[in-house]
């Protein structure tokens, strides 16, 4: 039991990861400092329950009771990756969690016939503060101050690749997310201020015109820390996480 429901702890080398059965959304992604960089609590709005990742609308993949889910289950477990398969009840939206040594990704394998946006709400470093920021992988740097209330939200198509990650200045260390299939939908950030949340979406545009924007199936995320803040760096380390494996084969050689 984690903050009020049945939960999957996995502990990794690169994180230990809280997954809400039911929710099928995790409520907490603890560094190796133990600082959650999610901290969800079933109470207290952008303090608590509304936090999470992957929180996809309208599926409900968001920790919490779940009440509209199956109970999410472990389809194989080995040294190399854990699997974890999230259904709705009623079979319309699916997805699988695939959690690795130093990274997690998670294949949204098929959909209803709405749009859907992908969320990060939550607490960098440990906890919401204005001196945190995030950065795409144009190598921008955006600072919390001008994004302060869903009024001021940050909306823009995000460049290709479609990654971005987030940080606190106290800590030689992000949090990155990359959505693998690169769609043109209006994506958001936006903030409730000192000891609230971020909230940062894949394919959430301005409510008025649409607020779920996604539209594509199978959909693939991956999220992990990075143990630097350097751009050069992190940008290798998301790249090494995401991106399919590339191999030559040589020609056959005989062992004496």
């Amino acid at each position: 039991m984690y903050q009020g429901d049945a939960a999957f702890r996995i502990s990794t080398p690169g994180a230990t990861y809280y997954y809400h059965k039911n929710g099928s959304g995790f409520a907490s992604l603890n560094d190796e400092e133990n600082k959650d960089w999610i901290s969800f609590h079933p109470e207290g709005g952008p303090k608590g329950s509304y936090r999470g990742i992957p929180n996809i609308a309208p599926a409900g993949f968001h920790p919490g009771p779940g009440k509209g889910n199956k109970e999410s289950s472990i389809l194989s477990a080995g040294p190399l990756k854990l699997r974890i398969l999230s259904e709705t009840k009623d079979e319309q939206w699916g997805a699988t969690w695939d959690i690795h040594p130093w990274y997690a990704t998670m294949t949204l394998f098929k959909k209803g016939q709405a749009s859907y946006w992908i969320l990060y709400e939550g607490t960098p470093g440990g906890e919401f503060n204005m001196t945190d920021y995030w950065v795409d992988s144009n190598g921008r740097r955006f600072e919390m101050a001008p994004f302060e209330g869903h009024e001021k939200a940050w909306h823009g198509d995000l460049p290709d690749p479609e990654w971005v990650y987030f940080g606190d200045p106290k800590l030689n260390r992000v949090l990155y997310l990359a959505l693998h299939q690169k769609e043109k939908a209006i994506d958001e950030f936006w903030h409730f201020g000192e000891q609230g949340m971020t909230v940062f979406g894949f394919g959430r545009g301005p409510k008025q015109e649409g607020w779920q924007r996604l539209q594509n199936v199978p959909a693939q995320l991956t999220i992990g820390f990075a143990e630097s803040t350097l751009l050069t760096e992190v940008s290798k380390i998301i790249n090494s996480a995401y991106r399919p494996v590339c191999f030559n084969l040589g020609t056959p050689e005989k062992l004496e």
